[in-house]
């Protein structure tokens, strides 16, 4: 079955779809035909942001302002709205699945039924498995989120095999002048969220019209991540018109696992540029945790097995916002660095190894 356009699906309930002009109609905004705040658009934008830009970094280095550009690209995400852009996006994905949204409509128009599955899933999440076209939905929000996570370690790889290319490069060998601030500002990076800008709507309305044509991968209910069973359950209240409370979206877009794995990639990524040395070493640390251990994450949070404790720590976050994951990190920060810098010294084992080839 071939999907159809999230658009052609809504049109008669929505004034305009972007791209898609409707004679005599008003202008609405995105937010508004795909039922979610602006802000949760936002995050799936800035989802879209990163993997679009961090999966087109280039290998191929030729000197140390390209390094410093790829690091900052690559550093390019504050963990927290990763974690909630990637839930809004694949919600924004399942919403191309055209049963899934034509059964929720069909249930939205009753108000009856509506607020009954609005509570049924905010009780049981993985009861959206059970409506028409859920497990589709789910199966092309899994196939999109997979494809991304494979293509960034493939950039990864080859960023890492770069670092030992370019070694016996001249510039490659060389600190960089100030480490301190170059530490300083991926780290302010990492803490600053998102800001879209319109161009930024343009991109993710046009990869989701993309998706709307491809065809529905095989997918079980048994499949389903917490990051993709929040998704699905996120795209059903938005057709349902029930994501006006700030408690609700903040349960279903919270995430702790995923959350906290990102988090240490980016605690890794800080410590490896902290002992780093020449510019080659930069680069390693780019390609190991800015992008290698980052896509990890995002293939591991569609792997995962659903945990109602998860969901039950998501309520409790939305009354009462979680105190950052890093600050707990912190405090194992010992045991952690000592595994990098294990890890580091291999490295630097190889790297000599290389200087000794003719």
């Amino acid at each position: 079955m071939v999907v159809r356009p999230l658009r052609a699906v809504l049109m008669g309930a929505l004034f305009c779809v972007a791209g898609f002009g409707v004679s005599g109609a008003v202008e609405a905004s995105y937010d508004d035909q795909v039922g979610l705040p602006h802000n949760v658009v936002e995050d799936a934008e800035a989802w879209q942001a990163f993997v679009t830009h961090a999966g087109a970094v280039n290998a191929a280095f030729a000197s140390g302002q390209q390094v410093r550009a790829a690091l900052k690209t690559g550093a390019g995400y504050e963990p927290g709205q990763l974690e909630q852009g990637e839930i809004a996006y694949a919600a924004l994905v399942a919403l191309q699945q055209a049963d899934f949204v034509a059964g929720l409509r069909r249930i939205a128009d009753d108000p009856a039924q509506n607020q009954a599955l609005a509570q049924r899933l905010m009780g049981d999440p993985s009861s959206v498995y059970s409506l028409p076209g859920a497990e589709e939905a789910a199966g092309l929000a899994t196939a999109r989120i997979q494809e991304q996570a494979r293509h960034l370690a493939q950039v990864g790889a080859e960023v890492k095999q770069s670092a030992y290319d370019v070694q016996h490069s001249s510039w490659s060998q060389v600190r960089d002048s100030d480490r301190r601030a170059r530490l300083a500002l991926v780290k302010k990076i990492s803490a600053t969220r998102f800001v879209a800008k319109p161009q930024d709507g343009e991109t993710l309305r046009k990869v989701m019209a993309d998706l709307s044509q491809a065809p529905d991968p095989d997918f079980t209910r048994r499949e389903g991540s917490p990051v993709v069973t929040r998704a699905l359950v996120l795209a059903a209240l938005a057709v349902l018109r029930r994501t006006d409370d700030p408690r609700v979206v903040r349960t279903v877009l919270y995430e702790p696992d995923t959350q906290r794995c990102f988090n240490w990639a980016k605690l890794a990524l800080y410590e490896c540029l902290a002992v780093a040395g020449p510019r080659y070493e930069d680069i390693f640390c780019l390609a190991e945790h800015g992008l290698k251990e980052t896509a990890t994450c995002v293939s591991a949070s569609t792997h995962a097995s659903w945990k109602s404790a998860s969901w039950e720590a998501s309520r409790t976050a939305a009354l009462t916002p979680p105190a950052p994951v890093a600050a707990t990190i912190v405090r194992a920060h010992g045991r952690r660095l000592v595994r990098h810098s294990t890890a580091h010294s291999s490295h630097r084992r190889r790297r000599g190894q290389a200087h000794r080839l003719p």
